[in-house]
């Protein structure tokens, strides 16, 4: 899950210390946002 994704990167960059960057992906379909019309403001189709 994302949160898991976040949890982790989070971990990781605690042990690594100041001075790093940690990059995660949160994959997403976005599914449970498509009912919303905020979901679809700024975007080109």
């Amino acid at each position: 899950s994302a949160g898991a994704n976040v949890s982790a990167g989070l971990k990781v960059a605690g042990e690594l210390g100041a001075g790093h960057c940690v990059v995660t992906i949160l994959c997403d379909t976005g599914e449970r946002y498509l009912s919303l019309r905020e979901y679809y403001e700024g975007s080109s189709e």
